[in-house]
């Protein structure tokens, strides 16, 4: 081998190398909603609960408004936002899709197709990394699959004006699920799959409207299920042929969460005839499940919950914002900590991680016993805070997300911050 020939090979090794490397995940990565697991848990070990007591913010930008939150993968970091374009006296309104490094906060790539900002402004879902690909809905149902890598779509379509499902008063606010080649939706009557490399229906429910949701996948009597909120019932649906196994009366903005194998925690319930938290049981062949436990509350939010150790914490709305710790074996409140409004979490080697409305990072214990505070500093200087029920709140309702060292927050202006935690 001569000189010449060389170069191209030790080139041609290196791209194969970057190409195995972009479709591995990693214990920091957190790739699409609620993170690997789908539960809102990383299962990152060695950062600082106490580094907020001398926070270090390491970059901030802006991504227009919205409530996505990022997904994260290696150097790359996904978010979506929207923003107006004036030209003389007419304003348009465009969604943009953003790659950003993770080191520095500078933009990579970014889309903008046009797309309203809707009530209570901008996307609400979060971007889906798989592999290469990149997967984002908007509120009005554009559909998109990207190269990840340099922002080249790969395919398109949109559920709504192609009339796959109808929307709900708030916009599509699900973030798609990946499982096996298929792309599963919360829309229609009871979800949507594609085929994530076309776009291509696999199987599809009535074009009804879907709930704002995103879809729970879990394994149980031998099969792949997904569990649906719709708009007013919880769907449990076998992935590969879409077939509704059982149905539970249950409307939330808030994700299902399945444990211990066979139990689903509901919260923020809004039903007509349903409200507040419960405790579900699925039986084996296609049985209803049991309720173990349901208590009737109609103050509710729409954040999502997060389960460790038998316990289930997260926010309920009332005249103000209380994070609680519910005991899931009674559904039994154990405490509860007033956060001022609407805030959001995720947890990690045993911490909660919350956002606060107000734009303040907490960390605390994940302890039944009491609420205890580890650390906390304001990482996004709000102006002109507006909290709920204002169509145009200026807050932080985004849950954080900690990957690789860092804990990364925005509100519903496009402020991004990221925060060491090493």
């Amino acid at each position: 081998m001569n000189k010449k020939d060389f170069k191209p090979i030790a080139l041609l090794i290196t791209l194969v190398l970057v190409f195995m490397l972009s479709s591995t995940l990693f214990a920091g990565d957190w790739p699409y909603w609620r993170g690997i697991n789908g539960n809102g848990i990383s299962t990152e070990t060695g950062w600082n609960p106490k580094a907020l007591t001398n926070p270090n913010i390491v970059w901030k930008t802006n991504v227009g408004k919205g409530h996505s939150t990022v997904a994260i993968k290696g150097n790359y970091l996904y978010t979506m936002g929207n923003q107006a374009i004036t030209s003389g006296k007419e304003t348009m309104h465009e969604d943009v899709v953003y790659c950003i490094d993770i080191r520095t906060g500078k933009e990579i790539w970014r889309y903008a197709y046009p797309c309203q900002e809707g009530r209570f402004p901008g996307p609400r879902s979060t971007p889906v990394i798989d592999g290469s690909s990149l997967y984002t809905i908007s509120q009005e149902g554009h559909l998109f699959c990207f190269n990840a890598l340099n922002g080249m779509v790969t395919w398109k379509r949109n559920i709504l004006s192609e009339g796959l499902t109808k929307v709900s008063d708030w916009g599509f606010s699900f973030s798609p699920v990946i499982e096996g080649d298929l792309l599963i939706l919360n829309a229609g009557k009871s979800g949507i799959a594609l085929n994530k490399k076309n776009g291509k229906v696999v199987w599809k429910s009535a074009p009804e409207k879907g709930g704002l949701a995103s879809p729970v996948l879990f394994d149980f009597d031998g099969k792949r299920m997904a569990a649906i909120v719709g708009s007013n019932t919880l769907h449990t649906v076998d992935v590969k042929t879409g077939k509704v196994q059982w149905s539970y009366e249950w409307s939330s903005h808030a994700d299902p969460i399945v444990f211990n194998n066979d139990l689903i925690y509901l919260s923020a319930g809004m039903a007509r005839t349903k409200r507040g938290r419960a405790l579900l049981k699925m039986k084996t062949n296609n049985s209803e499940p049991e309720v173990l436990w349901y208590h009737n509350n109609p103050n509710y939010a729409f954040q999502s919950w997060i389960i460790l150790n038998g316990y289930a914490y997260g926010f309920r709305r009332s005249n103000k914002e209380f994070l609680q710790c519910i005991d899931l074996k009674t559904g039994e409140e154990k405490w509860n900590k007033d956060m001022g409004d609407w805030g959001s979490l995720m947890a990690a080697d045993g911490k909660l991680i919350i956002l606060d409305g107000d734009g303040d990072l907490v960390i605390a214990e994940a302890s039944p016993d009491v609420y205890k505070e580890i650390s906390s500093a304001k990482v996004i200087r709000m102006k002109n805070w507006q909290s709920y029920p204002r169509d145009d709140p200026n807050a932080c309702w985004t849950a954080p997300v900690l990957s690789n060292g860092r804990i990364y927050c925005r509100n519903t202006y496009g402020d991004l911050v990221s925060v060491d935690v090493k």
